[in-house]
């Protein structure tokens, strides 16, 4: 829901806990906070809503990081491995790659 939210343009405030910490740069497509940090959850939250222009900042920066993760991107990406794996492997031994089904 991070991503989406952040392809949405939305300020994402969240705690530093698995992939949130790798998909949010703190200041610059969104805020972190360490687990169980309220006060500094609360300094988060105060800065964001008081300051409309970092609210901008942070929902544009967050719409480019999420652009990374889009399925269109993504899927091209791994056809090209897939493609390049297939014809490195059909130029060893002129073989192309079979699905065996059953062993």
């Amino acid at each position: 829901m991070c991503l989406e939210a952040m392809a949405a343009g939305r300020t994402v405030i969240a705690s530093r806990v698995g992939g949130l910490a790798e998909a949010i740069v703190d200041g610059q497509n969104g805020l972190l906070f360490e687990p169980g940090d309220h006060s500094l959850l609360r300094d988060k939250l105060s800065l964001v809503l008081g300051n409309a222009g970092l609210q901008q900042q942070l929902a544009e920066n967050a719409r480019r990081s999420a652009a990374v993760y889009d399925w269109k991107g993504i899927g091209s990406r791994y056809g090209s491995i897939i493609d390049c794996a297939l014809r490195t492997n059909d130029a060893i031994g002129n073989r192309g790659i079979e699905a065996s089904i059953g062993g």
